[in-house]
């Protein structure tokens, strides 16, 4: 059998359960559903419902593709979350 290989997290991780320093969430069912409630609000609150036309510069756009790329995103996926980054200022704005 191959020996399984990990990570220095994983490692810590492993080390962390061992020593007992991870402890049953009390009422843990209701803390899932509290989480699922809470990640189903923020994937509904981010519906795209809204459309826009925009005229580019050529260049951008391939740029933009080659990093879509890299990233393994779609190109108008990762225009939409440059727009929210900056929308919601995690894109620091110059005044």
């Amino acid at each position: 059998m191959k020996k399984l290989r990990l990570t220095k997290y994983e490692k810590e991780l492993r080390n962390s359960i061992e020593k007992g320093e991870w402890k049953t969430i009390p009422n843990r069912d209701v803390e899932i559903k509290k989480s699922v409630n809470a990640a189903l609000t923020q994937i509904k609150s981010m519906k795209k419902d809204a459309r826009v036309s925009l005229r580019l510069n050529t260049l951008d756009i391939e740029l933009i593709r080659d990093k879509a790329a890299k990233a393994g995103l779609p190109y108008q996926t990762l225009i939409a979350s440059i727009i929210h980054q900056y929308a919601t200022n995690q894109i620091i704005q110059k005044t």
